[in-house]
Order: C-alpha cells, then sequence, then structure tokens
C-alpha cells in the first residue's frame, strides 16, 4: 500500500511537471525572471521565517505541561517541516512526537500528540477562514468552493469528535473496549491508559484563554504566509491584486493534501497556475511565480532543517529517529 501512494504521488507530480513544460514559451518565460524585484523576494523569505517562529511560539504553548524553550521548539519545528520535504507520507509531525518524547519522557509523547493535533486543527480552520473571507470579496469558481466545503466538512467532523471527547470521554473508552476487546486485556488496557492521557491533555489546551491565543497566533502566522505570497507574486508584477497572493496561499497549503512527490513538486506549480488564472495573468509569468515561491519556501524549509539538525547533534543522531518513523 505504501509503494502505491509514493507511486501515485510521483505519477501526478510527473503528470504536472510534463503539461506545465510542454506549455511553455521559453523566450517570454526567461525575461519574466530578469525582470524580478530581488527585494519583495527577501520579504517574502523574511515573512516565512518569521512564520516558522510563530509556529515554534504556538508549540511551545500548546505542549503542556512540558516546558519547552523556544530554540528546542524551533529547531524541532524546521527538522520535521525538512522530513516532509523530502521524504514521502510526511513523516515530519511523527519526527516530531519522538524528538519530544527523548528530550523528555516516553509520557510526554503523549503532550506532543495533543499540542500537534491541535495545531493542525487550527491551521486548516485559519487557511478556511482566509477562504472564506475571499469568497465574500472575490467570486470565486465552482472547484475552489467544492474543496473549501469538503475541508470544512472534515474540519467540522474533528472538531465535533473533540467536543464530544471533552464532554464525554466514557464514550470513547466503551468504543475502545469493543473494538480492543479481541486483542486481550493487557494490550486494551495500554491503549486505555495512553487515551486517558490525551483526554487530560486535551481537557488542558482547549481552555478558552488557551483557545483564544492559539487562534490569535495562528491568524498571525498564516497572514505572514499570505502576504509572502502576495510579496512573492509582486516581484514579477506589483499591478496583480493583492487577493492573488492570499488566494495561492490556501489554495498551494490546502493543495498538499493532493498526492505528489515530496515538497509537493509539479502540483503546487499547478495549483498556483491556476489560481492565478482567475485574474488573467499571462501563463510564463504564472510559472514563473510558482517556480519561484516554492524554490523560496522550500530553500527556506531544507537550511533551516539542516541548521537545525547540525544544532540538535548531526545527522546520524536525527536519521536514525526519521528512518524509524518512515517506516512505521
Amino acid at each position: 500500500m505504501k509503494k502505491l501512494k509514493i507511486c501515485l504521488g510521483l505519477a501526478v507530480s510527473i503528470v504536472c511537471v510534463v503539461f506545465l513544460v510542454l506549455r511553455i514559451d521559453f523566450n517570454t518565460f526567461t525575461l519574466y525572471f530578469n525582470s524580478v524585484n530581488i527585494k519583495f523576494l527577501i520579504l517574502g523569505g523574511a515573512l516565512i521565517l518569521l512564520n516558522f517562529c510563530l509556529h515554534a511560539i504556538r508549540w511551545q504553548f500548546l505542549i503542556v505541561p512540558q516546558t519547552l524553550h523556544f530554540m528546542k521548539a524551533f529547531t524541532y519545528l524546521m527538522i520535521g517541516t525538512f522530513v516532509n520535504v523530502i521524504l514521502p507520507f510526511r513523516p515530519g509531525d511523527v519526527l516530531r512526537i519522538v524528538l519530544i518524547q527523548k528530550l523528555f519522557s516516553k509520557n510526554a509523547s503523549i503532550a506532543a500528540i495533543g499540542s500537534i493535533t491541535v495545531e493542525r486543527l487550527f491551521d486548516l480552520l485559519t487557511l478556511l477562514l482566509f477562504g472564506v473571507i475571499l469568497a465574500f470579496i472575490i467570486p470565486l469558481p465552482v472547484t475552489f468552493k467544492v474543496m473549501l466545503n469538503g475541508f470544512a466538512l472534515f474540519a467540522a467532523a474533528i472538531i465535533t469528535a473533540l467536543i464530544c471527547l471533552c464532554i464525554n470521554d466514557q464514550i470513547f473508552k466503551k468504543l475502545f473496549f469493543v473494538i480492543l476487546k479481541p486483542f486481550g486485556i493487557v494490550f486494551t488496557s495500554k491503549v486505555i491508559n495512553i487515551f486517558d492521557q490525551f483526554y487530560l491533555n486535551i481537557r488542558t489546551i482547549t481552555s478558552l484563554n488557551c483557545l483564544l491565543i492559539t487562534a490569535l497566533l495562528s491568524f498571525i502566522s498564516w497572514a505572514c504566509v499570505a502576504f509572502s505570497m502576495v510579496c512573492f507574486v509582486a516581484a514579477f508584477d506589483p499591478n496583480i491584486s493583492v487577493m492573488a497572493g492570499i488566494l495561492l496561499m490556501v489554495v498551494t497549503n490546502l493543495g498538499a493534501a493532493i498526492p505528489a512527490s515530496p515538497g509537493s513538486i509539479g502540483v503546487y506549480h499547478a495549483l498556483c497556475v491556476l489560481t492565478l488564472s482567475l485574474w488573467n495573468v499571462d501563463y510564463e509569468k504564472s510559472l514563473a511565480i510558482a517556480i519561484v515561491s516554492h524554490t523560496a519556501i522550500i530553500s527556506i524549509q531544507v537550511i533551516g532543517g539542516i541548521v537545525s539538525i547540525w544544532f540538535e547533534g548531526g545527522f546520524s543522531k536525527v536519521s536514525s529517529y526519521s528512518i524509524k518513523t518512515s517506516c512505521n
């Protein structure tokens, strides 16, 4: 099954790349690169880096009761992001859990799972919020609306499950007992114990104050990403609407769910071209924006990951964790 998913992702990326390359007018394409505004690219890159810093602060706040220093949170986050870029199945979050477990204790992994679950939920909700706001400002095609509705239903399902968990955890315990009964009482007891720890962690980090601060940090960090995309677009044409850059942020990040090669090569670029076509941006200019923005983001993730790995003791130490997580 894993090999099938890898092959499917590679196939989708290859199809997208071939389709994009066959339509290029290389003379026009080269002219756009020669006229790019470097200042906007630097500003866009700085905003991406600021986004990662804010994500690290948010993770510090969520991973209770452990005290995670900013540099640890930032380096672990960058290592996880780096692993997502270079390995299939995006195992970066699993690696972050393993790193937290090694830093504190085995029980700390439950806190890490709870914090990352809340992180991802708020990331999805924030992206949907930006998408809904745009839907009221500009007319979106049916395809984009269907995608937003699909992710909204997924987010609603997760929120419903978390609310039910916070209201009555006994329902989930009974369900676990029924499902896991064939595996024996010892295994079932271990799973229930892990569930209890996860439940306590979720109750702690879903207090009103915690949720408000998490929501604020999520909004500001994704706003940084949105305006970084605005900068990447403006680097090629400052006359293109700011809304185009914000919609690029929403579409390319939600589009990460589409099967693709590591780094979403091809898929990211196709989504950029499709999004910018709403503003009648030239094909070659759209593709140039896609290539530069993707390269800038991936470069920050890779460089940040490599520096963080060095900071944490080198590749030999971290790679042993990443190999285990990618195999599981």
